[in-house]
């Protein structure tokens, strides 16, 4: 995935997300598993996230026959590591996309305990869009919305002012601007990271910025208009991403976590024929529970946001 390349890694060191703390694992002078991580510590200590933001996006990654092995190593080495440099609170792990064998993290990370997630995809190859989205397309298209891939300073702006309010509106935490300036600079690169943005005239109507490697598109950062959700912007975005996905051979469309099963979010991508699967956040914490709940759920949020350092209910 996306995720999983340097340049993502870079984006989120640029942006003092953490500090990065990959893994790898080398079998006959071959790195032959990663996994990657970032650490943050503030005076309440150390928290490590595999990976920050959201998602099944991280992980121990390698290949199915050297799985037990890979996972055994990587995650035991993590801990005793984290352990021996810093006074450490939590560490957090979000299952891979489409990766089922949760027994490798209880059997590696004992005294764990884990989130059930879900997150929606489907497989591009076969898929053909219904006759209402095609219908919502051409009236789109009637109605002079163009999808340009322009990155200029002023749309990669104007993505982020009307993602800004996106978030306040929907009371969504926000990624933060400068984030968005590094991953534009790497989609400059062609690094694994696109941008599109929806025109109706000279107005900015809605944004997509997604995230690719070979084999998956994740649907990164969606935005539009509220007063332009009838021309149906985020639907021209989503085709157009998705006919490049096509042309490239990807073979999977990650949708993403949504806030739940009844939100909108969740209705939206279900309309596309989207398959759910389940992953799991498995946590495991390395002081006792009550003193991260003396430190509160407030607390743990400002100092080590985008981080899961542990579930706030089970606190």
């Amino acid at each position: 995935m996306g995720y999983h390349y340097p340049f993502y890694r870079n984006v989120l060191h640029a942006c003092q997300i953490g500090e990065p703390f990959y893994l790898g694992l080398f079998l006959d002078s071959m790195l032959s598993a990663v996994l990657p991580g970032f650490i943050k510590t503030t005076n309440l200590g150390t928290a490590y996230c595999s990976m920050p933001f959201f998602g099944p996006n991280a992980g121990v990654l390698c290949k199915n026959e050297i799985k037990e092995l890979a996972h055994g190593e990587l995650l035991k080495f993590l801990a005793a590591e984290l352990t021996r440099k810093y006074s450490l609170l939590s560490a957090s792990f979000y299952t891979p996309f489409l990766f089922k064998d949760y027994n490798l993290y209880e059997e590696n990370l004992p005294g764990s305990i884990f989130v059930q997630k879900t997150t929606q995809f489907f497989t591009i190859s076969n898929k053909v869009w219904t006759t209402k989205i095609k219908y919502d397309l051409r009236r789109s298209e009637r109605l002079g919305i163009v999808v340009t891939e322009e990155i200029t300073d002023s749309n990669v702006q104007e993505l982020y002012t009307i993602y800004l309010q996106n978030c306040l509106d929907q009371n969504i935490p926000q990624k933060p601007l400068n984030c968005i300036l590094a991953l534009s600079n790497a989609a400059k690169n062609h690094q694994g990271v696109e941008f599109y943005f929806a025109f109706q005239g000279e107005n900015m109507i809605g944004g997509l910025i997604v995230l690719y490697s070979k084999k998956t598109l994740s649907y990164y950062l969606p935005c539009s208009l509220e007063t332009a959700r009838s021309l149906q912007p985020v639907t021209c975005l989503i085709d157009f991403a998705f006919q490049k996905a096509r042309s490239k051979k990807i073979d999977y469309w990650n949708w993403e976590s949504s806030p739940s099963k009844e939100s909108g979010v969740y209705k939206f991508k279900n309309k596309w024929g989207s398959i759910e699967t389940d992953y799991r956040i498995y946590v495991k914490p390395f002081v006792d529970i009550e003193y991260l709940s003396t430190i509160g759920k407030t607390k743990l949020a400002e100092s080590f946001p985008h981080f899961f350092v542990f579930p706030f209910e089970s606190l």
